[in-house]
């Protein structure tokens, strides 16, 4: 659900795998040890990396097949965003 607020809300999934490795360094960027995943409440880093990763592919159809997007580097001014959108809804 996670990866389908973020692309929805126009953040790059792809990336997300990524941060997600940020929370097993410490502030010096050495890789801290994971304990075991008895008693849990969430799943290990490495396991949310690889579900994250066989996931994107997936949201990323569901995206083409239902959803209409525009990025913004197409629009030379956000000017011109705002009154496309305008123009989709008043007429």
């Amino acid at each position: 659900m996670a990866l389908y607020l973020m692309k929805r809300a126009n953040y790059d999934i792809h990336t997300w795998p990524e941060t997600i490795q940020l929370l097993i360094t410490n502030e010096d960027g050495i890789e801290m040890i994971e304990f075991g995943s008895l008693n849990r409440s969430h799943p290990l880093i490495g396991d949310r990396v690889e579900a994250i990763e066989e996931h994107i592919k997936g949201v990323e159809k569901d995206f083409e097949e239902k959803y209409v997007t525009a990025k913004m580097d197409v629009y030379e001014e956000i000017v011109d965003y705002v009154k496309s959108w305008v123009s989709v809804l008043f007429t």
